[in-house]
């Protein structure tokens, strides 16, 4: 019990020290990366090839819980749900200083 509760007074603290969050900011055009940036997010993730495996995701996801297979149900439904909106998160996530 002793190291629960130091690993929980741990992550507390932890949690405490953190001042802020700051937002990944999309790169603007000339700068670095930007033809990486262009083709991952631009045109795959809010593209029809990321709306489609997502999709594909979430179907699979259902007809794996229609057979009675749990995880790679939940597996399959988060992921495409995630891959749907994965340009949303791409350009919400934060970097804790």
């Amino acid at each position: 019990m002793s190291k629960v509760k130091t690993v929980a007074k741990a992550v507390g603290i932890t949690g405490l020290l953190a001042s802020g969050a700051v937002a990944i900011t999309a790169p603007t055009q000339g700068s670095f990366a930007y033809d990486l940036y262009d083709i991952v997010i631009e045109k795959l993730l809010k593209g029809p090839a990321g709306f489609v495996a997502g999709c594909g995701a979430v179907i699979y996801g259902a007809a794996s819980l229609i057979m009675g297979r749990i995880l790679p149900a939940i597996l399959g439904i988060t992921g495409g749900a995630l891959l749907i909106k994965s340009d949303s998160i791409a350009q919400s996530l934060g970097l804790l200083f």
